[in-house]
C-alpha cells in the first residue's frame, strides 16, 4: 500500500510521509461493548506516532465464531498484514491494554490477545500451556490461548501484563 501511495504522491517507493495515512472501519455501534473496528497506520514519523501498526478491536461480549477463534482471525490479519505492511499488529480489546499503559514505549507496540510483530520468530517462555508463539506471514504471531480475553477478568488483565513483560525480555519491540 506504501509504494501505491508514495506513486500517486510522486515520491520514490521508499519514500514516507513525516504525516503517513491512517485508516480505519467501524460497525458504527452505539456501546463499546459491541463495537468491532479495523485500524491502520503507516509511514508515521514523529516522537508521538506509533508508525506502521494495525489493530483489530473486538467487542467484549456476544462475538460469533469464527472471529473468537484463533483460526478465524488468522485469515483476517493476513491480509490487513499483506495490505498494509504494518511492523505489528494486535488482535484485542483497547479496554485490556489501558491497565497495563504503563508499560508501553515510545515507538513500541503492545500485546493483546494475539499479537503480530515483523521479523524473526524469538522463543518465550511462560506465556502458559494454551499460548503458540509461530511463524506468520512473514513475522512472529503469539497467541495467548484460544479465546479472546476480556476486560473485567482480572487474570486475563494480569496475563497481557505478564506476556508483555516475557516478550520484552524475549526481544521484541515492546
Amino acid at each position: 500500500m506504501l509504494p501505491l501511495l508514495a506513486e500517486k504522491k510522486g515520491q520514490s517507493p521508499d519514500a514516507t510521509s513525516r504525516f503517513g495515512f491512517d485508516f480505519g472501519v467501524w460497525n458504527g455501534a452505539a456501546t463499546d461493548e459491541a463495537s468491532v473496528g479495523v485500524r491502520s497506520s503507516a509511514g508515521m514519523k514523529g516522537k508521538r506516532f506509533i508508525w506502521n501498526n494495525t489493530e483489530v478491536s473486538l467487542p467484549d461480549e456476544y462475538v460469533p465464531e469464527p472471529i473468537t477463534t484463533p483460526d478465524g482471525v488468522k485469515p483476517v490479519l493476513a491480509a490487513i498484514i499483506a495490505a498494509y505492511e504494518p511492523d505489528w499488529g494486535v488482535v484485542t480489546s483497547l479496554k485490556l491494554y489501558t491497565p497495563n499503559h504503563d508499560l508501553r514505549l515510545k515507538q513500541g507496540g503492545y500485546p493483546g490477545w494475539m499479537t503480530w510483530f515483523r521479523g524473526p520468530v524469538l522463543p518465550v517462555d511462560g506465556l502458559g500451556d494454551d499460548a503458540t508463539v509461530e511463524p506468520f506471514e512473514g513475522g512472529a504471531l503469539i497467541t495467548l490461548g484460544q479465546r479472546p480475553m476480556h476486560k473485567d477478568n482480572p487474570e486475563d488483565i494480569a496475563r497481557i501484563r505478564d506476556a508483555w513483560l516475557k516478550l520484552r525480555e524475549a526481544g521484541y519491540p515492546l
